[in-house]
């Protein structure tokens, strides 16, 4: 055979084949080549580093104008821009076959050098693959940088989110024709497998799932198909739901507190409180600071810790059920997992305390796990490693079948994240350096953490007491909300004296009704408010007519409308202020700020049935962002007003709907092509 030809006539290629096996055999050939020609394009790019450094330059920077462009006018993960990136690749596709079937026949000829023909096709194809991943590359940071524009506060910001916001609005009415059709035609619907339903609208709403007949309860990204009319499916709207009050945060005398958990749990119904959780410390050094003349300690001479005897957890789980009486009480059982010692201190992983709430197994926290078999019910976990706690609650169902619930305890966000920290110590708090990055903390330890206390009880004094600004987190919840955790407000009473109630702050759950798996449904759906009184303030909040604690996908409510729904005792003389906060970009540690602000007398609020509406809120489109309300009561004669605040209602992209590297995959592809 003479040398070999890659270039062939249409004659030739038409030519009667002598060798029909010469296209099959050039495949084979041309994968045992890709290594030398690998070589060979390494060998050349050295000999020419000026032509190479052109052509990688003008590859990606195709594909970074490609992606800016995308970027900064079309939604990352909508209908459209998949259109637009399939588009891009038509030509690279055709292009590309068009080569592939013009070697194989070549190889087929009886006069082709097939091993010459697939040292070619080799050779070629990693040129080809390689310009696609530059592209891509180019692509990815392309988009990124069209998005931040698009993004940016300014005139040039503004166009490009007005752009984005026609593009959804016409993917919506597109969709919800399509829709439409769809549920007039229930038999066309049973035949492509099409659900007669509307776009996704909330997401995150795993016991929607379970209500709905969804196979898998854990799927909690991709939740809640809404129904024709916008409402989530056999879900009660938030008017048909109640409010109920009590504290998820105390001890017994198996921790360091007073009282054996039957007799708390019906101390809370004799106050009038409705659900009341008993989390005992999970390790055996809680009691260090109880000395002989505190009220605390003759029982604690008599009874052991949780940590020593386990059983006395499983009485906790035994006395909560009895306690619970549907309609009327729900006693909850948990454990408070937490840092050995004073809050801060030095541990493997993380500090500071969390509960987990109806588990049945206890988590036991202990400075170095000794090797060797615990008992079945009791898991051993290095203090502070939260990773390892998680890793449990994977594999766990809560005593209703959902997913655990963990609240988060007197968070202190702006000590932990203190610049004056060395980086080393700084961000622990609730086991953070026991993942490998804060990614893996936001999605496995997110994934449980439901709750945080915005409001604390005065812990470890036995008087009753009033709220102090000092007991107030406000900013430490405006913190973890921008490290991207879902968390809905609460007040911790963290009794230690025997006494549930003892004030009037509460956390109020909203439930659909009161009972236990009703109660951690609302829990896992982050539909909880924190007052500093519950008889004088409460209230709600919806966006989009969506209650709070929920995630709201940004393809269709991508602009925000808030109303605040205050209760308690409304009096004329009363002033109200009504603060719509929001965290427009969430991650970029600017926490929330007053987006609105409402003043009203109590006659206004009672005028306007109880119902404060606030401004359209634009959403930025492309970003993640958080809104939720805080409400202050001031009293006739009072120096101090009440506040409360609701769980946030979250605006973001639906990762379910798209993914922005599949869409940078294929301007990729699109910059390949127009390097041809």
């Amino acid at each position: 055979m003479g040398e070999g030809r890659t270039n062939y006539t249409s004659a030739e290629l038409l030519s009667d084949y002598q060798n029909p096996d010469g296209g099959r055999d050039m495949l084979v050939q041309a994968v045992k080549e890709l290594p030398n020609a690998a070589k060979e394009l390494a060998y050349e790019a050295w000999q020419n580093p000026v032509d190479t450094a052109i052509s990688v330059g003008k590859t990606v920077g195709t594909g970074a104008v490609m992606g800016a462009a995308l970027g900064y006018l079309i939604p990352g993960r909508g209908t459209v821009a998949a259109i637009i990136g399939t588009a891009f690749t038509i030509p690279a596709v055709v292009n590309t076959y068009k080569h592939f079937n013009h070697a194989y026949q070549a190889a087929q000829n009886s006069n082709a050098d097939v091993n010459a023909i697939a040292k070619a096709f080799a050779k070629d194809a990693l040129v080809e693959t390689g310009n696609f991943a530059l592209g891509t590359a180019g692509g990815l940071v392309g988009s990124e940088i069209g998005r931040g524009i698009a993004m940016s506060r300014t005139p040039v910001g503004e166009f490009g989110q007005s752009v984005q916001r026609f593009v959804l609005k016409a993917e919506n009415k597109a969709y919800d024709t399509v829709s439409s059709m769809f549920a007039r035609s229930p038999q066309l619907a049973a035949e492509t497998g099409t659900p007669a339903s509307g776009r996704l609208e909330i997401r995150d709403l795993d016991s929607a799932v379970k209500r709905s007949g969804a196979a898998n309860t854990r799927d909690i990204d991709r939740m809640m198909a809404a129904s024709p009319e916008g409402q989530p499916p056999a879900g009660p709207s938030a008017k048909e739901m109640e409010m109920v009050y009590g504290s998820l945060h105390g001890h017994s005398v198996y921790s360091d507190g007073m009282g054996k958990p039957a007799e708390i749990y019906a101390k809370a119904r004799e106050q009038g409180l409705q659900f009341t959780a008993i989390t005992d410390h999970n390790h055996k050094a809680a009691r260090g600071g109880v000395q002989p003349g505190d009220p605390r300690y003759p029982g604690h001479q008599k009874n052991p810790t949780v940590a020593d005897a386990p059983e006395a957890y499983t009485e906790t789980i035994w006395a909560a059920n009895q306690a619970t009486k549907p309609g009327e009480f729900v006693g909850i059982s948990g454990v408070e997992v937490g840092t050995i010692g004073k809050v801060g201190s030095t541990s493997k992983g993380g500090t500071n305390h969390v509960n987990i709430l109806e588990v049945p197994d206890f988590f036991e926290s202990v400075r170095s796990p000794k090797q060797g078999f615990a008992p079945p019910n009791v898991i051993k976990v290095a203090d502070g490693d939260m990773k390892a706690i998680v890793t449990h609650l994977d594999g766990m169902k809560d005593s209703t079948g959902g997913r655990p619930v963990i609240q988060l305890n007197h968070p202190r966000y702006g000590a932990d994240e203190s610049p004056n920290l060395d980086p080393s110590v700084r961000g622990r708090d609730y086991g953070q350096k026991s993942f490998k990055s804060q990614k893996e903390w936001r999605e496995r330890f997110g994934k449980y953490a439901s709750q945080i206390e915005i409001i604390n009880g005065d812990a470890i004094s036995p008087k009753k007491s009033a709220v102090e600004s000092r007991h107030i987190h406000a900013d430490d919840f405006a913190g973890y909300i921008d490290k991207g955790l879902h968390l809905s407000p609460t007040f911790g009473r963290d009794f230690h004296y025997g006494d549930p109630g003892g004030t009037n702050a509460a956390t109020g759950i909203l439930v659909k009704q009161l009972d236990k798996p009703s109660l951690m449904d609302a829990l896992r759906e982050r539909r909880t408010i924190a007052t500093t009184n519950k008889e004088l303030l409460s209230g709600r909040m919806t966006a989009n007519d969506q209650h709070m604690g929920s995630i709201l996908d940004q393809q269709r409510h991508h602009d925000v409308n808030v109303k605040a729904h205050v209760g308690g005792k409304v009096t004329p003389e009363a002033k109200y202020t009504v603060n719509l906060w929001g965290d427009a970009k969430i991650g970029d540690k600017n926490l929330a700020e007053i987006v609105q602000s409402k003043v009203l007398s109590g006659t206004e609020l009672k005028a306007a049935g109880n119902t404060v509406s606030f401004d359209t809120v634009q959403h930025t489109i492309g970003a993640k962002s958080a809104y939720f309300l805080e409400i202050q009561r001031l009293g006739a004669g009072s120096a101090v007003p009440e506040r409360m605040w609701t769980a946030p209602v979250w605006v973001e992209p639906d990762v379910s709907t798209g993914s922005s590297l599949a869409i940078n995959a294929l301007i990729g592809l699109g910059a390949t092509t127009l390097q041809r």
